[in-house]
């Protein structure tokens, strides 16, 4: 993972309250080797419930739908997905594109075992912020995550339902709400490639 996409991800992790640090004050008046002593609060390694979205590994072709003020838009993209971090986060990078406007989206998907849900960050090159999604779940085989942002005066949600079809195939259905119900702005059909 190169330098950019890690501090994506622990800005995200700090601003969930995912991740402790521990600094050398944390060790004062310890000795050398103490620190591989110190017990976690957490448990370490991969968790065993993010193993159930490997499936997402590998490359695919998208067909997509897009709905934005009525009108609805066809088009075509890719994504990439790959488990990193000794089977702790699954990366994923979209090409696609936003009307006129080529887009390239990094995501992180991981469980967090201390909420016990599933969480994803993402950021892309057209909106200069990160996406946070947490209180995933995965029930019956989807998995749906929920992002919160304020945007000028108003709360918008975000929903965004994935479901394995087939072990070549899965759609993705992203929504948003601004306090008048869900509204469906994208409908993704991943197709391995």
């Amino acid at each position: 993972m190169n330098r950019r996409l890690l501090t994506i991800a622990l800005s995200a992790a700090l601003a969930a309250g995912g991740m402790f640090v521990t600094t050398d004050s944390a060790l004062a008046g310890k000795k050398k080797g103490d620190a591989d002593k110190m017990e976690h609060k957490y448990e370490m390694g991969a968790p065993v419930e993010l193993q159930a979205l490997n499936f997402l590994e590998g490359s695919w072709d998208i067909n997509e739908t897009l709905t934005h003020d009525g009108e609805t838009t066809e088009q075509s993209a890719t994504a990439t997905y790959r488990v990193v971090l000794d089977g702790s986060g699954i990366e994923g990078t979209y090409i696609g594109k936003m009307g006129e406007n080529d887009v390239e989206e990094f995501t992180l998907l991981t469980f967090n075992r201390k909420t016990q849900s599933f969480e994803m960050v993402a950021a892309n090159n057209l909106w200069p912020m990160l996406h946070v999604f947490g209180e995933g779940t995965f029930e019956d085989g989807k998995l749906t995550l929920l992002a919160h942002k304020t945007k000028g005066d108003k709360e918008v949600h975000m929903r965004r339902t994935v479901e394995r079809l087939s072990d070549d195939s899965f759609t993705a259905v992203n929504e948003f709400d601004k306090g008048e119900g869900w509204t469906v702005w994208a409908t993704e059909t991943y197709t391995r490639r």
